[in-house]
């Protein structure tokens, strides 16, 4: 599409009064009804949260709620049930719950903490929804689609609250299992009149070693990143009516000092600084769209690849790419490249901790390594909409969101410089990596020590920098 056939309207040759807006129209609001979004949310984040994230806040506060207090329920009712030597049936429901109230409030009518328990049932929820929020406001820079950063705050927090519904599957599941391995050889004896509301011994579980990984461990990993998947595809997609930045009209501007650039010819330069009206009024094209409609599918299996290495090559490409367009391509990549990059870090880390008995420690381990690509990009994006905000005066989150999640693939130094370690750590131990073994000199593991930390500060100094750089080239950006 050419720049001055787009910019010339009117008389042919001069810059047009007004942009038109970059955002195509959003998606109209559609009712869901509570039942279906509370039991569906979870199944369809990316079809449902967009909608209910514009919805009421009170339906979004009831829907946790009702989670919070229905996990809490199938969890105190599997324990008590496994404590009273009982199997799952009907009529035992409420004698289990009454057990579980009689035996609390007997192990705490001594103590001066007898409120703790009522405390956690009535303020679970509460709890649970400042956590939930806290976790939306934090992902809010990866929701802007068009709208102002307040609206994606709001979308965000509400959508949050709603991906607390992953919980009803979640306790389902691990009810299962744990009811149906669980063995009643063993019966705990209760002192009703023990001080203290914490030290109510935990039942003796005989579970097989492959079930206790299940009901501790696999379960509930499953369930906060399921709940993290609902949190940043709930909300991505902006649905409503058209306000915000991406679906207003604009001022044509220079890109280089920002000087209204109204009615002046398209082929001349900047009065202010010289600069091209023409480059300011190109038209720019996303990474992710650059081969068009008509590209092969290998050619597009193969974009990400060819992506990143334009972004590690090119100093200046992403002062280049397009700073208002749609981000759903920009997020594409960036999902990408977050899933390339765990999935390195996790093969790496379940080979270099294969020799380790503890299973806790080993999956604390991995799924912490893995996380960091993802934690860093959050900052990055959150650090990156503020300073654009505030430092450059953008009212469009678009512009910072697009530039962090190509920017996203300068991390790759880093990822290999972790999974480095890891390999020294299982190769010469942590001590030998860290000098701290017996104060014994490794030439191989303080060269591969210090390498990965070059590696990874360096890493990270380029990404800040490469990021600020292209914000700063977009302060003036018309498209």
């Amino acid at each position: 599409m050419s720049d001055v056939r787009y910019a010339t309207s009117g008389e042919g040759h001069l810059v047009p009064e007004t942009l038109p807006p970059t955002q195509p129209l959003p998606e109209p609001v559609r009712q869901i009804a509570f039942l279906n979004a509370f039991l569906f949310h979870w199944v369809l984040p990316h079809r449902l949260g967009p909608h209910l994230a514009v919805g009421s806040v009170l339906r979004s506060i009831v829907a946790m709620a009702v989670s919070v207090w229905f996990t809490s329920a199938i969890v105190v009712y599997c324990v008590f049930s496994h404590i009273r030597d009982e199997g799952f049936r009907l009529s035992n429901i409420r004698e289990t719950f009454a057990y579980a109230i009689l035996l609390f409030a007997a192990k705490t009518a001594h103590s001066s903490q007898h409120w703790i328990p009522v405390a956690l049932v009535v303020l679970g929820p509460v709890i649970v929804g400042i956590v939930a929020s806290f976790f939306g406001m934090l992902i809010a820079p990866w929701c802007v689609d068009g709208d102002n950063f307040n609206s994606a705050v709001r979308r965000s927090m509400k959508n949050a609250l709603w991906a607390t519904t992953v919980l009803i599957p979640g306790a389902v599941v691990w009810a299962v299992v744990y009811l149906s391995n669980a063995g009643h050889d063993h019966v705990p004896e209760w002192d009703p009149f023990t001080s203290g509301v914490w030290n109510l011994s935990p039942p003796t579980t005989p579970f097989d070693e492959n079930v206790e990984f299940m009901v501790y461990r696999v379960v509930p990993t499953t369930v906060v990143a399921h709940f993290l998947v609902c949190l940043f595809f709930g909300a991505g997609r902006y649905v409503g009516p058209p306000v915000g930045p991406g679906f207003e009209s604009r001022f044509p501007l220079c890109e280089r000092c920002g000087y209204r650039v109204v009615e002046l010819a398209v082929k001349g330069n900047c009065p202010e600084c010289s600069y091209s009206i023409s480059a300011s009024l190109s038209i720019r094209v996303s990474p992710w769209q650059s081969g068009g409609p008509a590209l092969r599918l290998w050619r597009r299996a193969i974009l990400p690849l060819r992506i990143t290495s334009r972004v590690l090559t090119e100093r200046n490409y992403l002062c280049r790419i397009s700073m208002r367009s749609n981000c759903s391509p920009a997020r594409t990549f960036s999902t990408i490249t977050s899933i390339a990059m765990m999935t390195v870090i996790i093969a790496v880390a379940q080979v270099c901790t294969v020799d380790w008995h503890d299973s806790k420690d080993r999956l604390l381990c991995v799924v912490t390594l893995a996380l960091i690509p993802v934690a860093a990009k959050v900052v990055m994006m959150i650090v990156a909409g503020l300073w654009a905000r505030f430092r450059f005066g953008m009212p469009d989150g678009r512009i910072p969101l697009n530039i962090c999640c190509y920017a996203s693939c300068l991390l790759w130094p880093a990822v290999l410089a972790i999974s480095g370690v890891s390999i020294a750590v299982a190769r010469f131990g942590l001590g030998d990596v860290l000098l701290i073994e017996r104060w014994e000199f490794n030439v191989a593991a303080f060269v591969i020590g210090v390498g990965a930390l070059v590696t990874i500060l360096g890493s990270f100094a380029n990404w800040c920098v490469r990021v600020f750089r292209a914000l700063q080239a977009a302060r003036f950006a018309n498209f």
